[in-house]
């Protein structure tokens, strides 16, 4: 009993340390809130349906609540085609309680796919007063960046 309370000590302190919380890791998207970098990080890996999609972004909202954060960087390199009626969702409905939970900005590495890159900026143009908010970058290095030079 004693060993198995030692280990389980040493797990709680190791995740005390670790500088982000994994709230979704699946073969097409990554989502996690950095600690250090105070944002929620979403990496795009492959193409994700309806369901998917909106599971992670539900679950990027329970990190943006959880940890108060007030930025985000998403990474869509490997992006694809985001079908209309989850561009409109993601723009009437995902967006709009992000920012009441306190989003206040989203540092978006584009996909390498055109078509992909377009549906990004089209969800973009739905959204009402996104101009500051939201800004595109070839790298994650670049969106990193700009969203450590608007500390809250």
């Amino acid at each position: 009993m004693t060993a198995i309370k030692s280990i389980l000590r040493q797990l709680t302190a190791a995740c005390r340390q670790s500088s982000s919380k994994i709230y979704l890791d699946a073969p097409y998207v990554n989502v996690s809130w950095q600690r250090d970098q105070r944002w929620v990080f979403m990496e795009w890996k492959a193409c994700a349906n309806t369901p998917e999609l909106r599971e992670a972004h539900e679950l990027a909202l329970k990190a943006i609540r959880e940890n108060r954060a007030s930025s985000m960087l998403v990474g869509q390199r490997r992006g694809r085609v985001i079908v209309d009626e989850d561009q409109l969702w993601m723009a009437s409905d995902w967006v709009p309680r992000a920012a009441a939970a306190g989003l206040l900005r989203s540092g978006l590495v584009v996909a390498t796919s055109q078509v992909a890159a377009m549906n990004t900026e089209n969800i973009t143009k739905l959204v009402r007063g996104a101009d500051d908010k939201i800004a595109f970058f070839t790298t994650v290095e670049q969106a990193a960046s700009w969203l450590g030079s608007h500390h809250d």
